[in-house]
């Protein structure tokens, strides 16, 4: 059976690129605010990067810039430091 983990969005950085080191790899953490029908209905997509894809958002995009972005959904989980469970849903861009 094909993957049918497929997603692709469009829409404007809400903020510049947070780009780090993860182990000797380079990754851009983005949001990317989608328009939706309505005039004030934005949805905001957390997306991910990671190595060379990483690296072309570090050099090319920034706040305000449009972008079409494809990947993969992807729930992450996290302990905050409360120790609160916490999981959010993330693009992994391919």
């Amino acid at each position: 059976m094909a993957n049918l983990n497929q997603c692709s969005f469009s829409g404007r950085l809400a903020r510049d690129p947070e780009i780090r080191d993860a182990g000797g790899k380079t990754v851009a953490q983005l949001s990317i605010g989608v328009s939706g029908y309505k005039k004030d209905e934005t949805t905001w997509i957390d997306c991910v990067a990671w190595e060379k894809i990483a690296e072309v958002v570090q050099s090319y995009v920034s706040k305000g810039s449009f972008v079409v972005v494809s990947g993969r959904m992807k729930q992450r989980t996290w302990e905050d430091k409360e120790g609160n469970k916490r999981s959010k849903l993330e693009l992994t861009v391919t």
